[in-house]
């Protein structure tokens, strides 16, 4: 079977990114955009990272730890081409598949998207979800 590789920058895999452990990181002030909805048995979280914290070989990292206990274990999430008229932003999307059982229950918890490159590690967004 013939992989499409240009289709995956538009429609990324539906499994969960590798695993990794960050060190510390900095936290800026961004325009980068979160969204998360449950899709079958995966948690989604996606966005659009603020073109002026990502590069061409920028890592993104989805954290996922309940609220105001980061546990410095993050997921390597999908670059992808994000639905904009801005073409600047078009190429900052973002996307990850997260199994329902890493999403801490029956609390709130902190989502944060963080970029690597060759400028840092930054915090470029940060989102707290209220579990009802």
């Amino acid at each position: 079977m013939e992989r499409r590789i240009s289709s995956i920058i538009e429609e990324p895999p539906i499994m969960q990114g590798p695993a990794v452990q960050l060190s510390a990181k900095e936290t800026v002030d961004s325009d980068t955009s979160i969204s998360t909805r449950m899709n079958g048995s995966y948690y989604m979280v996606e966005g659009i990272i603020d073109p002026e914290y990502i590069e061409e070989k920028s890592r993104i990292y989805i954290s996922v730890y309940p609220s105001g206990q980061p546990t410095g274990i993050a997921w390597e999430a999908y670059g992808t081409l994000a639905d904009s008229e801005d073409q600047e932003k078009r190429d900052c999307g973002y996307q990850l598949y997260l199994l329902e059982k890493n999403i801490p229950q029956g609390t709130d918890f902190d989502i944060e998207v963080i970029v690597s490159g060759q400028g840092g590690t930054y915090t470029v967004q940060k989102k707290t979800i209220t579990n009802k």
